[in-house]
C-alpha cells in the first residue's frame, strides 16, 4: 500500500490506496448557496462537499473520521469500478457553529442544503444506519447521502465503512437501487420459489431474493420474535417479518448493490 501526504494551509492529510491520492481540504461555510455536485474528470471526482450540519456539536474526532471513511472509499470506489474512478478530491464543509476549529479557506457558493454527503443527527426512520434521498426514478441522480457521527465513531456492524459510500454513493450518483428482496414486500419480496427441472420432473426450491454469483449461506429469522420464521399456508412462503441474513461463508464477488458488507463482494452487478 502506498500512502500518500499532501498539506494544505496547515492541516495534513493522507490518503491511500492503488496509486490515487484523495486530497482533502478543510472550508468554512458561506452565505451564498449554489447547487454544486462532483465532477468526474481523468477518472477523478473533484469537488466533492462532504458537509457537517450546525447540529453536530464541534470535535475534531468527526472530522478526522471523515478524512478516513473517504480515504477508505475511495480506494474500494477504484476497486468496484475497475480502477475508472475514484474520489480525487474532497472538502469538508464546517458549519458557522463551529468556531475554535479553523478552516484551511473559505468556500462560496456551497451550503450543508446543496452538499452531496451530509453529516448529521441520527434519521428517525433510519437510525444511525447511512441512506441516500433516491431520485425520482431509475438512473436518476440522488439527492444526497445521510451519514451519522455515531456511523463515523462505529460502523463494525456494517462491514466495510468505505463499501458503504460507495454503496450509497452508486445510489446518489447513478440511481441505482438496492438488487434484494423486502419482508413483506410483494412486487421485490424477501423469498421466492426457484423452478428447476431434473430428472424427477419439476423442483421447486425456497430461494432468499439476493443478486449474487455463487451459492447463498445463512439464515432465516423472525424480526419480531428473534425465533425462527413463520409460513404463510397458502404460498408457504416466510410472512412479513422474515429476514434472511448471508453470512461471511457466501463467495459471492458481486453484486455490490446487493450485499456490500460481505469481504468477497467488491463488484457491481
Amino acid at each position: 500500500k502506498q500512502w500518500y501526504q499532501r498539506r494544505v494551509h496547515g492541516t495534513t492529510v493522507m490518503a491511500a490506496g492503488m496509486g490515487r491520492a484523495v486530497l482533502l481540504f478543510l472550508l468554512c461555510s458561506q452565505p451564498f448557496a449554489t447547487r454544486g455536485k462532483a465532477v468526474l474528470n481523468e477518472n477523478g471526482y473533484t469537488d466533492l462537499v462532504v458537509a457537517i450540519s450546525p447540529d453536530i456539536p464541534e470535535n475534531q474526532n468527526v472530522i478526522d473520521q471523515v478524512k478516513g471513511l473517504m480515504t477508505e472509499a475511495s480506494r474500494e470506489l477504484y476497486i468496484a469500478t475497475r480502477n475508472r474512478a475514484y474520489f480525487k478530491q474532497v472538502k469538508i464543509l464546517l458549519p458557522k457553529t463551529w468556531t475554535t476549529i479553523s478552516g484551511d479557506q473559505t468556500l462560496e457558493g456551497e451550503s450543508f442544503e446543496t452538499s452531496e454527503l451530509r453529516i448529521d443527527r441520527p434519521s428517525p426512520v433510519y437510525g444511525d444506519s447511512p441512506y441516500t434521498e433516491h431520485g425520482p426514478g431509475c438512473g436518476e441522480p440522488g439527492d444526497f447521502t445521510h451519514i451519522t457521527p455515531a456511523f463515523l465513531e462505529d460502523s463494525t456492524a456494517y462491514g466495510n465503512w468505505g463499501k458503504v459510500v460507495v454503496h450509497e454513493w452508486a445510489k446518489l450518483r447513478w440511481g441505482v437501487y438496492e438488487e434484494h428482496g423486502y419482508p413483506g414486500d410483494e412486487k421485490f419480496p424477501m423469498f421466492f420459489y426457484k423452478t428447476t427441472w431434473t430428472i424427477d420432473g419439476q423442483k421447486n426450491t425456497l430461494t432468499p431474493n439476493f443478486c449474487l454469483n455463487s451459492g447463498i449461506y445463512g439464515y432465516e429469522q423472525d424480526l419480531v420474535s428473534g425465533g425462527p420464521c413463520n409460513y404463510n399456508p397458502d404460498d408457504r412462503l416466510p410472512d412479513q417479518n422474515c429476514y434472511y441474513y448471508v453470512t461471511e461463508e457466501t463467495p459471492a464477488t458481486s453484486s455490490y448493490m446487493s450485499l456490500p458488507y460481505l469481504a468477497n463482494n467488491r463488484q457491481f452487478c
